[in-house]
């Protein structure tokens, strides 16, 4: 088997200044057949925060459920949802199995 990581950057803020991030989606080769692993990630204050990881190919439907359930959730209470899959750096309101997804809290102000 071999592993292929594609980067891709996005800016992220950490205490009140903005860094570039290295994102690396993992492409699989098996036997002729390419899988891609996939993450549902979340920013939080000590930096990212891995909630799930799939292969596109062997995922469970029920796995994926529970994926989606934990994405609708977050996005509920109020969350952002960026594909940041390929360059993409989209926002998403919907969940895509096939998107490496960055989930982003709000911003939250006060005096």
């Amino acid at each position: 088997m071999f592993v292929f990581h594609a980067p891709c950057n996005y800016d992220r803020q950490v205490n009140g200044s903005i860094t570039n991030q290295n994102v690396h989606s993992e492409l699989f080769l098996r036997e002729g057949v390419i899988m891609a692993l996939k993450k549902l990630r979340m920013i939080c204050a000590g930096g990212d925060k891995t909630l799930a990881e799939w292969d596109t190919e062997t995922v469970t439907s029920q796995r994926l459920a529970e994926i989606e359930k934990e994405f609708n959730e977050k996005v509920a209470q109020g969350w952002f949802a960026a594909d940041i899959s390929e360059k993409r750096d989209v926002l998403i309101r919907q969940f895509d199995p096939n998107a490496e997804i960055l989930l982003i809290p709000r911003v939250q102000g006060g005096c």
